[in-house]
């Protein structure tokens, strides 16, 4: 990216850096959980934001990142591929950002499917959002793979952050880990003796 694309990575400037990601050449046979998240976007042109669709993998307490797909389609495009994607990687929850194009999708697939989709909703900015989990990142419980298609650009937009000039992969990335350590919070419960 710094020699042919003029766009250097920097490991200072943004949120994280990329040595707090851990790397897996193949990863596990079998996860306890598939989990997609979506951060969805409403217009198809270029200058606007995309839809993103991370897809994570769940074993022994770390989270596998599987896919990253970054498209941009009209709704009933958008629809197809959210069916599309949970066929491919058999999803056990799929998150999807309650708000704009998400809260249509929402619906419709709760209505026409049996699909396990979960409304994620924050009250807080992308910024703050974020860097609310950055902490999961640097203790090493989000892993990279070693190689892959999309690999070069979800690390731009990560470590861009807040810099770069789109945030769809990140917000997709914050959705699912804070859905992740809130689901992992546990009750109080009364102790029986």
């Amino acid at each position: 990216a710094a020699q042919y694309q003029q766009a250097p990575l920097s490991e200072t400037n943004g949120m994280v850096k990329l040595t707090w990601f851990e790397r897996y050449a193949h990863p596990p046979q079998s996860f306890s959980r598939i989990v997609q998240s979506w951060d969805t976007a409403i217009k198809t042109a270029n200058k606007h934001d995309a839809t993103a669709c991370l897809t994570f993998g769940e074993y022994q307490g770390k989270s596998y990142l599987l896919d990253v797909k970054v498209m941009r389609y009209e709704y009933p495009d958008l629809k197809r591929m959210v069916y599309a994607l949970a066929e491919q990687w058999q999803s056990n929850v799929i998150l999807i950002e309650d708000k704009a194009s998400g809260q249509q999708l929402l619906q419709d697939l709760r209505r026409e499917s049996a699909l396990p989709v979960i409304a994620v909703k924050s009250c807080q900015d992308k910024i703050t959002r974020f860097s609310a989990v950055t902490a999961m990142i640097e203790a090493g419980r989000v892993v990279l793979p070693e190689q892959a298609a999309w690999l070069a650009d979800f690390e731009a937009e990560v470590l861009g952050f807040p810099a770069a000039s789109h945030d769809d992969q990140v917000d997709a990335l914050s959705y699912y880990l804070d859905w992740l350590r809130s689901s992992r919070r546990t009750r109080p419960t009364i102790r029986t003796i």
